[in-house]
Formats: structure tokens, sequence, C-alpha cells
């Protein structure tokens, strides 16, 4: 099976999403699946220094969202997952471009899952600023990516046009939004789902298969 995972770095949905399709996977030893994880970048600035706070409460002000509220549930979502969200630590709204960079290294390699985890921990969790070259460099390190692989990194060559949330993948299924998966290029579900719904929606894209088979 084949998913495709639109995410962003920043986003804690995404995070907590991960951690339920983790889960969901690790019960099912019948599947050999693989994740191809779609950068949507939520910020494009170059980097945004503006703290997430005001933010946040320009954000409420506009649109009339309880933000504490919004945090309360994201909070409540990850502690059965293991995640400490901690957004008095989240200062800044990183720009993760870097960070899909090493991302792609990683998944080179077959350890994106751990890279990804570790960004995210170093966001959410301990508030460090994820477009930082030497922390990446040291996630990359810990998690086992090669010298060569990571002393070039990030290469300012590399054709990064796609990381915008307008490839032709989420032109196709109309994706505005994250987390979004797509099972085996058929059937695509968006928002933080609960790890019930993503078994199900793994269960139909077989039993999809099985019939046109």
């Amino acid at each position: 099976m084949h998913i495709d995972f639109a995410y962003d770095t920043i986003c804690p949905w995404s995070f907590i999403t991960k951690r339920r399709l983790q889960k969901v996977l690790a019960q099912r030893n019948d599947l050999r699946v693989t994740v191809n994880w779609q950068p949507f970048l939520l910020n494009r600035q170059p980097q945004d220094f503006e703290n997430i706070l005001d933010k946040d409460l320009r954000l409420s002000v506009k649109q009339e969202i309880d933000i504490d509220q919004v945090r309360m549930s994201i909070i409540n979502a990850g502690k059965p997952l293991g995640i400490k969200f901690d957004f008095e630590n989240v200062k800044f709204l990183s720009n993760t471009i870097d960070s899909h960079k090493l991302i792609r290294i990683a998944q080179r390699l077959g350890c994106e899952m751990e890279v990804i985890d570790k960004i995210f921990k170093h966001y959410f969790e301990y508030g460090n600023d994820i477009s930082s070259i030497s922390l990446l460099r040291k996630i990359g390190s810990e998690e086992g990516l090669d010298y060569n692989a990571l002393k070039e990194f990030p290469d300012k060559n590399e054709n990064f046009g796609q990381v915008d949330g307008f490839n032709s993948l989420f032109q196709q299924y109309k994706i505005h939004g994250i987390p979004t998966l797509i099972f085996d290029k058929k059937f695509a579900i968006s928002g933080a789902q609960d790890a019930i719904v993503l078994e199900r929606m793994i269960n139909i894209s077989l039993e999809s298969t099985k019939v046109l088979l």
C-alpha cells in the first residue's frame, strides 16, 4: 500500500496524525506500506519572527476563534500519543523549507519517520527554531544520516518549487489544508482523523484493490 501524507512540520495536527498512523500500521503486520511525505508549506515567508502568540491573537479576533480552547484540544489529543505540546515554548513561526529538505534526504536513506518525529518534538515540545541549519544538521547526525549527505545540506541548487502546497498531487485531489492522507492514489481524507478512521480508510483501499483484481 502507498500512502501520500500532506503535512508541514509546524502543523500540530500533522504531528498527531503521524503518531496515529504509526500506531495503526504497527498493528497491521499483514501490510507493507510506503508513506510518501508531501510537504505543504503553511508559512511561505523566508523567515517569520513575529511572536506566534501575537498571530494567535490576531487570528482569534478576526475569525472569532477561541485559541486557548483550540490549543487545549491539541494538547489533549497529543497526550495519549506521548506528545507533550508546550505552546508557551513555541515563540516563532519557523519557515520549514529546510526541514523538508532534510526529511527528503532521510526518506532516501530510510529513516524519515525518526527524523520527522524529532523535528516535530524540537518545535512543539522544546520550542526550538526548526529553520536553524545547525539544529537540522544535529538532528540528521543523531539519526545516523551520512556525513556526506549532511555536509552540503541544504543544497541551494535543489529545485524545491514543488514545496508550495500546489504540486500536481494537491491539485488533483483539491487539497487546500493539512493533514491530508491519500491511500493508493484513490481515496483522500483530510483533517486529524482518529486511528479508527485511518484504519477504516486502509481497509477501504484494500477492498477496492481486490475488486479491481
